[in-house]
């Protein structure tokens, strides 16, 4: 996958779809570039599209958790946590939207 194809997945952007009668396209270069420049993400040449990539990918790193997540009723929905190695072994707590508190299980360093 190019550089590009994973900047545009990285901001949502969908690589391919289905015309009226079915038929799948791929979603053009140019298209890909002219969104996410829309988006404010430089992707204009190659250069900045590796640039914009590197950057993407660093700060989903330094983001605990997505800001919101959307899943629908009934789902086996997965959250990804990205914690720092010293809180590895430290008990966590989260609230959920409709008040339902949960805890991690404390996890031994060696797991």
């Amino acid at each position: 996958m190019s550089a590009l194809s994973r900047l545009a997945e990285l901001h949502g952007i969908a690589l391919e779809y289905h015309d009226v009668r079915g038929k799948l396209h791929a979603v053009a270069e140019t298209t890909l570039r002219a969104l996410l420049v829309a988006m404010d993400v430089a992707a204009a040449t190659d250069p900045e599209v590796e640039s914009s990539l590197a950057a993407g990918i660093a700060a989903q790193w330094r983001e605990i958790v997505a800001p919101a997540v959307v899943v629908r009723e009934r789902s086996h929905p997965k959250l990804r946590v990205h914690l720092r190695a010293a809180w590895d072994a430290a008990p966590l707590q989260w609230r959920l939207v409709r008040g339902t508190r949960h805890r991690a299980p404390r996890r031994s360093r060696t797991e």
